[in-house]
């Protein structure tokens, strides 16, 4: 019983050796520093994280002591009484042949115990609790560390050499992660429920901010609203009752010269202190500001902050116009879609019948999945008569009545308005599939 007992506390310090081992290299050392400034045990361990050699080299020594001292104990005390028992029970076999195939047996048996115990559940335990094992360790290493100083010192120095002749050079960004672990994380963790699905939308959306330019999220110019410099004070309202817009870019001639951005709260300040007949459109807007279409969206965020406006206008490389993008475009981009009191829920799918819509080419791919309950593409297009246009590869005639199937849903182009798609038929009904 003795000799046993001595065998499982051998195993028991290689159990402990492997489980520092791991929980060493396991813990974060940014949290460990953070806990430095109020735990003097956990500024103790953020010194011996930064030497991974010197622990490393104290790890191995009682890992090697253990396990040397377990093998040649259990031959030296186990093989002899073993072999004799075989002899007694009448096999024939010399007593040198029967040791040898006992101390096999034996170190087979003690290994899988070694590998079991001594090593991949001691392994487990510590990376579930890396820093408390990481804790509990600290005295224990100082005093081996201590006891064996000339033989860690000539381990490390011996290693050291070793890295440096490989050219190998330690990163220092070992405890930072880039954007891609970090999705892979929140991917993983909203998979087991420990994210809400909205938190992991809005993570990604982060993290493709600083990704996008302007012309992935303007309105283009054919969506515009826009109003003549000379349009009368009737039409604003009018135009301004109607589309519930509160600011409004003004043209001179062509939409390629905006000149202005009227604010509707402007048209009501105008019409509570002075004369309606002296109204002239060009005394009440405000100065547009222009943007070029490859500017990151990140950057304008920050630029209209600064110049606390809410809307920008596009420009390309030659000066035409090629839409407008407002800060709520902007912040959509991060919290998905914003309706105010004036926005219907959907303006551009219509219902026709039970599992048939009509929608609008320029419905956006976010609308029609919101209210077909589908999981369109998102792409190089913004709108679902872009989707089409992409997964057709022609522009179809307007008697073309052209169809593709998406997501079990086929999709019939209805009306065709200058190469644009106008209007399209959602079926959803299975019966109606060629």
């Amino acid at each position: 019983m003795g000799n046993m007992l001595l065998l499982v506390v051998l195993i028991g310090v290689n159990a402990f050796f492997a489980a520092v081992e791991i929980a060493l290299i396991s813990t974060n050392k940014v949290d460990v520093v953070e806990k430095a400034k109020t735990s003097k045990k956990a500024k103790q361990l953020s010194v011996l994280l930064e030497n991974p050699n010197q622990f490393l080299a104290t790890i191995q020594i009682g890992i090697t002591f253990a396990g040397f001292l377990a093998s040649a104990f259990a031959a030296e005390r186990f093989a002899t009484p073993v072999v004799e028992i075989l002899l007694d029970l009448g096999v024939v076999l010399s007593f040198e042949a029967l040791r040898t195939i006992t101390v096999v047996v034996i170190t087979l048996i003690l290994s899988f115990l070694t590998l079991v115990f001594g090593e991949l559940v001691p392994k487990r335990v510590a990376m579930a609790y890396s820093y408390k094992v990481s804790m509990i360790a600290l005295v224990p290493l100082k005093v081996i560390a201590t006891l064996f100083k000339p033989f860690v010192y000539l381990l490390t120095q011996t290693t050291e050499t070793i890295i440096k002749l490989l050219s190998i050079k330690e990163s220092s960004d070992d405890d930072t992660i880039n954007e891609r672990q970090i999705r892979l994380l929140v991917e993983t963790s909203a998979k087991k429920g420990k994210i809400l699905s909205n938190e992991k939308v809005l993570i990604n959306n982060i993290f493709e901010f600083d990704d996008k330019q302007v012309t992935d999220i303007m309105t283009h110019r054919t969506n515009l609203v826009a109003l003549d410099k000379d349009t009368p004070l009737d039409k604003v309202i009018q135009v301004i009752e109607k589309e519930k817009f509160s600011r409004i870019p003004v043209y001179d001639k062509s939409l390629d010269h905006i000149i202005g951005v009227l604010y509707a709260r402007d048209v009501m300040s105008y019409l509570y202190h002075y004369n309606k007949s002296d109204f002239n459109l060009i005394n009440v807007m405000r100065k547009p500001y222009y943007v070029v279409e490859s500017k990151r969206i990140d950057v304008l965020l920050k630029e209209l902050q600064q110049q606390q406006i809410h809307m920008a206008i596009i420009v390309d490389e030659f000066g035409g116009v090629e839409g407008i993008v407002t800060l709520e475009d902007i912040i959509e981009e991060l919290v998905g879609e914003i309706f105010d009191e004036h926005d219907e829920l959907v303006d551009s799918v219509h219902k026709i019948s039970d599992g048939v819509y009509r929608v609008d080419g320029s419905a956006s791919i976010f609308d029609v999945n919101r209210v077909l309950k589908t999981e369109l593409p998102f792409g190089d297009y913004d709108t679902i008569g872009g989707l089409l246009f992409e997964k057709l590869g022609y522009i179809p005639s307007k008697n073309d009545k052209a169809s593709i199937e998406l997501n079990n849903i086929e999709f019939i182009v209805e009306k065709m308005k200058d190469k644009k798609i106008d209007t399209i038929i959602a079926n959803k009904n299975q019966e109606h599939k060629e």
